[in-house]
């Protein structure tokens, strides 16, 4: 009885790791495949700020600096801050809130992408766990199998 259960763990033990250990990642599921939100444009608020004084920027230069290290929380911080700014004329405003548009667009496609790839591994673990399971129950049945074997043997020698 202890070396059919011992043959069922490693029988379960193998089949979970082959299901989930082998499969192979496709293209689609990867995150750098993901379709992603064009490319922020800084040109038009760089731009639109080239001739403004220096104490009316420094929102405006944070902002420009967080999406350039890809800190767009940080930018869109530092737009909302500027937004207020009232000294700017209506082609500062217009840059700002438009590169805030393409901030917070680009913030919707990373979160649509990383739920995507949530759902996706979900799938892929309950897929896996049926397979795991399946496989146990099968292992089951044939270690079943085998103590009905030997249980006749001992019996009938």
């Amino acid at each position: 009885m202890k070396r059919s259960l011992l043959s069922l763990t490693i029988i379960a033990v193998s089949a979970l790791l082959a299901v989930t250990g082998c499969s192979k990642p496709d293209s689609e599921s990867s995150i750098e495949g993901a379709t992603t939100a064009p490319a922020i444009d800084v040109a038009q608020i760089e731009s639109a700020f080239s001739g403004a004084a220096e104490e009316d920027t420094g929102d405006v230069k944070k902002a420009i600096a967080a999406v350039k290290a890809g800190d767009y929380a940080g930018a869109v911080a530092s737009l909302k801050a500027a937004a207020s700014n009232l000294k700017f004329t209506p082609e500062q405003q217009k840059a700002v809130k438009d590169l805030l548009a393409q901030v917070q667009a680009k913030i919707g496609a990373a979160a649509g992408q990383a739920v995507d790839a949530v759902k996706k591994v979900g799938e892929d673990a309950g897929k896996a766990a049926g397979e795991a399971v399946k496989a146990v129950g099968d292992a089951a049945k044939d270690a079943a199998k085998d103590a009905g074997d030997a249980a006749k043997k001992a019996v009938n020698p």
